[in-house]
């Protein structure tokens, strides 16, 4: 769980301090099964210090809103299926734009080998209780 402590100065990477209130990110915060998804269960915790843009990759039975993300934006759907290592329900055919906000927790490491893909893409997890703060702006089709 991400911690907030009002009144608290953050320090680290892995905190931030926004209107007196400091959000802390930490790696013991996920589940088994996230932490699978990144290559060799490696995954930084961090806290976004700036807006941050972001890419997510959806289609088919994967809806535009969730938790997964990337840094990069996908060439082709065939490009962002292999090295996200997207799972089959994810058909990849679009990609949204995604504004973070400051003071967002994410965690990001590279995809892990998975569902047939290759890996090796940056992938970022946004606990599913912070995603309501992001925007998600313009989509395009993927190819």
């Amino acid at each position: 769980m991400v911690r907030i402590i009002d009144g608290a100065v953050g320090t680290a990477k892995n905190d931030a301090t926004f209107f007196g209130r400091t959000i802390t990110a930490a790696v013991d915060d996920l589940t088994p099964d996230v932490i699978s998804t990144f290559t060799g269960g490696k995954v930084t915790a961090s806290v976004t210090q700036s807006e941050t843009t972001l890419y997510r990759v959806w289609g088919g039975g994967s809806g535009q809103t969730s938790t997964w993300f990337t840094r990069q934006m996908p060439s082709s759907s065939a490009q962002a299926k292999g090295a996200l290592s997207l799972p089959a329900h994810n058909a990849a055919t679009f990609v949204t734009v995604v504004t973070v906000p400051a003071g967002t927790p994410i965690y990001e490491g590279t995809a892990a080998k998975m569902f047939g893909g290759t890996g090796g893409g940056d992938q970022i997890f946004i606990p599913r209780e912070w995603v309501s703060g992001c925007q998600f702006g313009s989509t395009n089709p993927l190819q």
